[in-house]
């Protein structure tokens, strides 16, 4: 996908502000691999001494390059299978996708982050393209990482995601429950205001009496509608 370019797909429209972050994501991640490429490779570079090292120190210098890279190319990549159909059938499935197999391991690598850190910046004279432009563009990639889990966390309260998860359908029902319950209650404590206060008539004794035939079960509607009944017909 063209990293200048975001086209959505039409079942994602609802979601588009979420995918325009994330391909702006996808344009920072290729800075990112781009300054890598520069940091090892680069005219200046002195990425080379690291081979000088011996074997503890050489493994912790490298590992910031050699997973730093991966990372940053691995992200770029996951984060745009939200436009390939086949792979990401669904919203939910692609947000989910991240979550399985990235974000919810973020807290781990930014551990092991600190750790190698601690342990390059103790190495003397280390090459100037780890310490500190490998650590730096690291954490960069982390920062990114970071947005990458909180865009994941918003897409997962999306009415999109919910639905497709069958959970915004399920509070849909139970809202409507609620005020289909709630709603012959207040009415019923209307009426029994209204019946203590008024001239009750034949056509009124007999919905009464009708209506408290259907609602004799138990419960707070059964004894509010005898109570009703009562009120009305009791003095006949």
């Amino acid at each position: 996908m063209d990293s200048d370019t975001v086209k959505i797909r039409p079942d994602f429209e609802p979601v588009e502000d979420l995918l325009i972050r994330f391909q702006t994501y996808v344009k920072a991640l290729d800075v990112l691999d781009r300054r890598w490429s520069v940091l090892k490779n680069g005219e200046t570079s002195d990425f080379d001494r690291i081979y000088s090292y011996p074997a503890e120190d050489r493994n912790i210098l490298e590992w910031f390059y050699t997973e730093g890279r991966q990372l940053t190319g691995d992200l770029r990549h996951h984060i745009e299978l939200w436009g390939i159909t086949e792979r990401c059938p669904t919203f939910k499935s692609f947000i989910d996708h991240l979550e399985s197999n990235w974000t919810k391991f973020l807290p781990e690598l930014k551990q092991e982050y600190e750790t190698m850190k601690e342990k390059a910046e103790k190495i003397k004279s280390a090459p100037t393209a780890i310490v500190p432009s490998g650590i730096i563009t690291f954490r960069e990639v982390l920062n990114i990482f970071d947005g990458i889990a909180s865009c994941v966390n918003i897409a997962k309260n999306t009415k999109l995601y919910r639905m497709e998860a069958g959970e915004y359908m399920e509070d849909q029902k139970s809202d409507s429950q609620n005020i289909t319950f709630n709603a012959p209650v207040g009415n019923i404590g209307n009426v029994i205001g209204r019946a203590s206060n008024s001239q009750i008539s034949t056509e009124q004794r007999n919905l009464a009496n009708l209506a408290s035939q259907k609602k004799s079960g138990k419960g707070i509607l059964g004894i509010l509608w005898g109570y009703l009944k009562k009120m009305i017909l009791g003095n006949q």
